[in-house]
């Protein structure tokens, strides 16, 4: 019994970072009618309403499902295009970053284990005096949480904790940050450039931390040989729950170019339901 929950756990992770938002359970109690379903006429009175909220019970549900799709969806096409083509995307449409993190945020709270709160947890153990980096913040929790200096740069700004900028180019000077952080945000295709950038910015013996999950390694080996060769060596790395790496760097040399990372890293694609 316990070894097919973890490999159903797996599976979750692994097919779509945990966005399972479509619940079953739901339709156990009694069978609707496609009336039912799209209004809330005749016998549809007699779904129980929840104290939250207007909606019905199932159509909280529909409701989830289709900002699941639209998680994923976005969540697909920030991993297949250029951050400049992402940035491009949102400054046309923000809305869709705001849908984006508001599925992100619900995938999260089904996991049961939080990368950011990781991270947050080894910022209260470095100096107070310490610069960090958050590339790729999104709600800009850890800059909220933290007890350090931090800078958090993503497309779009959901808060005022946040700068907006393309991570392969943010407004820092050249070794000004003790500590860059990635959390689940090596997500364009031109990622390395990320990496590159994360290394201008860090001071010479700065620590890099990325955490990701393991099902996008294609191979571990190959992904600390590249961070090598881009100024990297891997002080160490852990698996908290089998299903993310944390791992932190120190900066040993300048990055002077990118080499070729099309085999470490797989995009997240979500199999067609």
């Amino acid at each position: 019994m316990g070894g097919k929950k973890k490999v159903a756990t797996k599976r979750k992770y692994d097919d779509d970072r945990g966005t399972h938002f479509f619940d079953k359970s739901v339709f156990k109690k009694r069978k609707f009618s496609d009336a039912e379903v799209v209004n809330n006429h005749g016998p549809a009175n007699k779904v129980q309403k929840t104290s939250s909220s207007n909606l019905t019970e199932l159509q909280q549900v529909f409701k989830k499902k289709l900002e699941g799709a639209k998680f994923r969806f976005l969540n697909e096409k920030l991993y297949t295009i250029t951050g400049e083509d992402a940035k491009q995307m949102f400054d046309k449409e923000p809305k869709l970053f705001t849908e984006y993190h508001d599925g992100y945020r619900q995938a999260v709270d089904e996991w049961p284990f939080d990368p950011v709160k990781s991270l947050i947890k080894y910022l209260s153990r470095q100096p107070k005096s310490s610069v960090v980096a958050d590339f790729g913040c999104g709600e800009a929790r850890i800059a909220q949480e933290a007890k350090q200096k931090v800078h958090s740069f993503d497309l779009v700004a959901l808060n005022e904790h946040v700068t907006v900028a393309e991570m392969s180019n943010v407004p820092l000077e050249d070794e000004s940050v003790d500590i860059a952080i990635f959390c689940l945000s090596l997500m364009g295709t031109n990622f390395a450039d990320y990496i590159k950038e994360a290394n201008r910015v860090l001071k010479q013996d700065g620590t890099l931390k990325i955490a990701e999950l393991e099902s996008r390694l294609i191979g571990l080996k190959k992904f600390l040989v590249v961070l090598e060769k881009m100024g990297f060596a891997i002080k160490q790395k852990s698996q908290p729950n089998g299903y993310f790496y944390i791992m932190e760097f120190k900066k040993t040399k300048k990055c002077e170019q990118v080499p070729p990372t099309n085999d470490i890293l797989k995009p997240c694609l979500y199999k067609k339901r």
